[in-house]
């Protein structure tokens, strides 16, 4: 749904806004799922690629960012930033 939600333009994230736990349990079973090769079909991995490619497409949403940051080192993080003011 939020793939959807984010090719058609509407805004995503503000409905995970109110729970923020429960949107990083969910943020970590998408990539523990995507790591778990033999029980994920090619639709649905390519479905949880596309969310995570939203989701670093939207450093921008506090909510979204604090979960890519336990992700990164600081390093990565700092260039990622700086690519983000140009």
């Amino acid at each position: 749904m939020v793939n959807e939600k984010f090719r058609e333009g509407v805004p995503v994230w503000k409905a995970f806004e109110g729970d923020p736990e429960k949107f990083g349990k969910f943020f970590f079973r998408v990539l523990h799922g995507l790591l778990d090769e033999g029980n994920v079909s090619l639709k649905e991995g390519c479905s949880m690629l596309l969310f995570l490619q939203t989701a670093f497409s939207s450093l921008e949403v506090d909510l979204v960012r604090k979960q890519v940051q336990t992700l990164v080192s600081l390093h990565v993080w700092h260039c990622l930033s700086e690519v983000c003011k140009h």
